[in-house]
């Protein structure tokens, strides 16, 4: 199994299903369920691009995808 990538520059990283400390079963399973979808890039870039603060999108936290931010507050185009 190979470490998932961080992001730079505009991509999303959609690797890994890691939990963050103190992340529910609910929200692992959550994740999981994200990872066959085949919408996943579209969902999480959808999310992102308008900072859906809630729940599992495209297999990512709001605290996974607040992350992917910085480069994109203006609203640039994510590039993935």
């Amino acid at each position: 199994m190979t470490t998932p990538k961080k992001p730079t520059g505009t991509a999303l990283n959609l690797g890994g299903n890691d939990p963050e400390p103190g992340e529910s079963h609910l929200m692992v399973n959550a994740k999981k369920f994200c990872n066959d979808c085949p919408v996943r890039e579209r969902c999480l870039r959808w999310a992102v691009t308008n900072q859906i603060p809630y729940g599992v999108w495209g297999g990512q936290s709001a605290n996974e995808r607040k992350k992917l931010l910085p480069n994109n507050i203006k609203g640039d185009i994510i590039d993935l």
